[in-house]
């Protein structure tokens, strides 16, 4: 199985491939699982499709012309994001093989942007980043999809956070697969929507006079950019023939 890595990307706009990405990408599906699914168009199932980068993903995949299946554990939160498109909920950290195997069913490519900043009540950052992969591997075993694994910028195993040392592990176990995969890592994704990590540095950008360190023990300067620069990136993997970079 041909394997392409492309790791953490900056600016680098590849937005001459968007058009080729919906028009030359080969109608493999990952199963049989796909009827009703119309044979003459390209499927995308986006794990995690309502957060702040599966959104940008959802709607970069429909608009190089996919027809796209978001996966989450909220309905409720599904639609209030995106309702134009089919949802599949689930639980995904808990999500056994053959869930998996129901929820990706007739995709052509699978982008995971599942994740989890660190644990709690409705998360843990291990089963999401390392056993749902697992799992996974094993659904898609012997079929022909492409899975855009979005990981992080600076993950390793000896990161100072689990959620850096998770990511890292699962980014291993993919590269390890027989999967044809490609693995983006972006530096820190702004948007619109805010969620925890930009909340707080949308805050302290607002502090007026004030100058504090969000991350205090950061020996590595914090590079940022806005969630619409890597969807040409996302394009860009959709394509066969595009090799790492």
């Amino acid at each position: 199985m041909r394997r392409r890595n492309v790791t953490a990307f900056g600016n680098v706009q590849l937005s001459g491939l968007l058009t080729n990405a919906a028009m030359r990408y080969p109608a493999h599906r990952c199963n049989d699982e796909s009827e009703g699914m119309e044979d003459n168009r390209n499927t995308g199932v986006v794990l995690g499709g309502y957060g702040l980068i599966g959104a940008a993903c959802v709607r970069e995949l429909r608009q190089v012309g996919f027809d796209v299946v978001g996966v989450g554990r909220s309905k409720a939160t599904a639609w209030r994001v995106l309702r134009d498109i089919e949802w599949r909920i689930l639980d995904l950290a808990q999500a056994s093989v053959d869930d998996l195997k129901r929820a990706v069913g007739g995709a052509h490519v699978i982008v995971n942007a599942a994740g989890a900043l660190q644990d709690g009540l409705k998360d843990d950052v291990a089963a999401i980043h390392e056993s749902m992969i697992t799992r996974l591997a094993i659904a898609l075993h012997g079929g022909a999809t492409r899975v855009i694994q979005i990981s992080a910028a600076g993950v390793r195993f000896d990161s100072s956070t689990e959620f850096f040392r998770s990511k890292a592990r699962g980014d291993a176990l993919l590269m390890a697969s027989e999967l044809d995969w490609v693995l983006l890592r972006p530096t820190l994704v702004l948007a619109r929507e805010a969620y925890g990590g930009t909340s707080l540095l949308r805050a302290s950008a607002a502090m007026p006079f004030t100058g504090f360190d969000v991350f205090p023990d950061s020996r590595e300067r914090q590079s940022c950019r806005c969630a619409r620069e890597d969807r040409p990136a996302i394009a860009a993997a959709l394509h066969r023939d595009h090799g790492a970079g």
